[in-house]
């Protein structure tokens, strides 16, 4: 028993370690890139041949990791399923190409799958597999953002494992905060932002921001319908995936060029930014929503929370601006729900807020984003 105990603590300990420091050199590299796009606006013209590259990539690989974040479900509930190795360094250089030629995409899929993918390396009972694909979730989330608390969290709402949480606890608590002290090891800095509150006017902020949630919510459930029909009438559409994202990269370029759109390439970190601070145009979340639907509907990798945020933000900007409510009280909040309600995780979304945004768990910080959740929590049951 305690030999099972110490073998499991070592484990969780070198898979957050290994996932963590992975985590670090992914957001190095991804800085790199993103820094190269923003030097050299015209890498947009690439997304035609990174994009056939990165479906090459996976077709070569027999297609075995090509279907992301879905992978770790199936994974997940197919025991006799084999956690493919390759995932690794195929999410990895995808995502990369993907950022460097302003895919709009996110982070945090890619290092989830590698995290997981990691899981090869390690001699795993299959009646445990569970608690390890759940641990390693969780030390991805925390790792590529800097949220150990909401990572353990995420990790068992994303997955919907409620019969086990006890059971799974520790390991999973083990590895999320050891690969968020990896990764801060290795000198990463996360994102962070203050939410200012009217304290004068409590009332009058609970009564905007529970309205406000309605429409968060709205927003979000419209954007999952939306990314799932898309994804599904292009892929019925266009089954050859060459041909797919041939096409997909072509408008993608074609957009970019009339429109300009250089703030809305890649994880669009400036955008986010601006919600928070100076305020962003009326339209900016729904055409950050459309690019990201586009980029990931047609083949391009690195899944969508980072664009959620900005979609979140950028919304809750813009209704704060028209209610009178500070600006980083309304995108905050935004950010926030906008994510948790798409994943269906709201109780990961109180925990991202107090982590993301140094809350405490004061009075005044409860009354703002109990809402939220509050409609979260009895809105999941609801269907688009």
């Amino acid at each position: 028993m305690k030999s099972g105990i110490f073998r499991n603590l070592c484990i969780a300990i070198a898979l957050g370690a290994v996932s963590g420091s992975l985590s670090a050199f992914f957001l190095f590299w991804l800085d790199w890139v993103t820094e190269t796009h923003s030097s050299h606006s015209n890498l947009y013209w690439g997304l035609l041949p990174a994009g056939l590259l990165i479906v090459f990539l996976y077709w070569w690989d027999k297609d075995r990791s090509s279907s992301g974040n879905a992978l770790i479900h199936a994974v997940y509930r197919d025991q006799d399923r084999a956690i493919p190795m390759t995932s690794v360094p195929l999410i990895w250089i995808s995502t990369l190409l993907t950022h460097l030629t302003g895919g709009s995409a996110g982070r945090e899929g890619t290092a989830v799958q590698m995290s997981v993918g990691l899981l090869g390396v390690f001699t795993i009972d299959s009646d445990e597999r569970k608690r390890w694909i759940i641990s390693a979730v969780a030390a991805g989330f925390s790792g590529v953002f800097g949220t150990p608390l909401a990572g353990i969290l995420f990790a068992f709402e994303y997955l919907g494992e409620k019969n086990k949480v006890l059971a799974f606890l520790p390991t999973v608590v083990i590895a999320s905060i050891t690969a968020h002290f990896a990764c801060l090891g290795w000198g990463v800095h996360h994102m962070e932002a203050v939410i200012k509150l009217n304290t004068d006017d409590q009332g009058f902020v609970f009564f905007v921001l529970l309205m406000m949630g309605i429409v968060f919510f709205l927003v979000a459930q419209m954007y999952k319908g939306a990314l799932f029909r898309t994804t599904d009438i292009i892929a019925e559409l266009l089954p050859n995936p060459f041909l797919r994202i041939a096409i997909g990269a072509v408008l993608l370029m074609i957009i970019y060029f009339v429109f300009n759109l250089e703030a809305y390439r890649g994880l669009s970190l400036s955008l986010m930014t601006d919600s928070f601070s100076v305020g962003v145009n009326a339209y900016s979340f729904a055409l950050k929503a459309i690019l990201t639907i586009l980029t990931l509907s047609i083949g391009f990798k690195g899944g969508d929370v980072t664009p959620l945020f900005v979609i979140g933000a950028a919304l809750g900007s813009m209704l704060a601006e028209l209610t009178g409510i500070p600006l980083s009280t309304g995108a905050g909040a935004g950010l926030v729900t906008v994510f948790c309600s798409v994943y269906n995780t709201p109780l990961t979304g109180i925990l991202l807020a107090v982590e993301l945004f140094g809350l405490s768990p004061g009075l005044t910080c409860s009354i703002s984003l109990i809402p939220f959740f509050i409609f979260i929590g009895f809105s999941r049951g609801l269907k688009f």
